[in-house]
């Protein structure tokens, strides 16, 4: 008996140190954009963004394997398995593209709206790839209207920040400096909603000077959009615990599912800006994100 249970906690003990010395591969499949410049029919990539190890957790993809098998998932459940090879043949300027040549059944569709990305031609929109045996959603975003405490909740964060590092005078009124709100969902005791803000939301993120926005300063298109225009669209926030957290802006929530088997969910963003495209991963029960991204110019 002895030797049996030394036996079985010998296997549990090997077992855990290779799922912790295992790393799995999270990322989408999308079009092959190549085909723009070089008339190619549509086709789509496999792209690794994140990878997660048990003893390092959540990291920007940086192995490139020579090939990977991959699950397409979408709503916690696997819609078909790839087997993919590393090319370098992809329209996007950094990372580590997989081609792959076998049919996709059903259609990459992930059955919202077309996705035209920043091309404004008509392509389907990306779906979450994972090389792990994890994908199940672990509880729901359940759909919530926001209420009036919420949303004053984030005009007190937006003002206060301003205010409590001294980043300048805020011109529109804190009744006025919230658009509708286009998305809402609580998970868990937290909300997580997307709003349009009448405010340059730079300011917030990068705690920086509103004046340092000015022409004399303004150093991207992106900056110059936001300063000129005072407005940041589809701008993610977190609520917990009466707390607000801003997560960015120009994202759009693609998926989500427990990819590291943590009994947690983890979410993927789409976010298209200008010259500034990428995906935004939120885990960690919605307390930390990472970003993969990449400019065109």
């Amino acid at each position: 008996m002895k030797y049996f249970l030394l036996l079985t906690f010998s296997l549990l003990t090997i077992l855990s140190k290779a799922q912790k010395s295992t790393t799995q591969y999270l990322g989408v499949i999308e079009a092959n954009l190549d085909w723009i410049d070089n008339k190619e029919k549509l086709s789509y990539v496999v792209v690794p963004m994140f990878q997660y190890n048990g003893s390092t957790g959540w990291q920007i993809f940086n192995d490139c394997p020579s090939s990977l098998v991959a699950n397409i998932c979408y709503k916690g459940k696997v819609l078909k398995q790839l087997n993919a090879q590393l090319t370098d043949s992809a329209y996007q300027s950094q990372g580590c593209y997989y081609k792959f040549n076998q049919k996709l059944k059903p259609k990459i569709n992930s059955n919202k709206e077309d996705y035209y990305g920043f091309t404004d031609i008509k392509i389907d929109w990306p779906l979450i790839i994972t090389t792990s045996n994890y994908y199940k959603q672990k509880n729901s975003l359940n759909p919530h209207k926001t209420t009036n405490h919420e949303l004053s909740l984030i005009k007190d964060f937006i003002f206060n920040t301003v205010a409590e590092n001294d980043l300048g005078d805020i011109t529109i009124s804190k009744d006025s400096i919230l658009g509708k709100v286009s998305e809402a969902y609580t998970i868990n005791n937290i909300t997580l909603l997307k709003t349009d803000v009448h405010f340059n939301m730079l300011v917030i993120k990068e705690k920086r000077h509103i004046d340092l926005f000015g022409d004399g300063y303004i150093s991207s298109n992106e900056e110059r959009a936001l300063h000129h225009n005072q407005l940041t669209p589809n701008a993610w926030f977190i609520i917990k615990d009466n707390k607000v957290s801003y997560i960015d802006y120009d994202l759009a929530l693609l998926d989500y599912g427990d990819y590291d088997n943590n009994n947690n969910n983890e979410y993927i963003f789409k976010m298209d800006k200008d010259n500034n495209d990428g995906y935004l991963l939120l885990y960690d029960n919605l307390s930390k994100t990472l970003l993969y991204d990449w400019n065109y110019r």
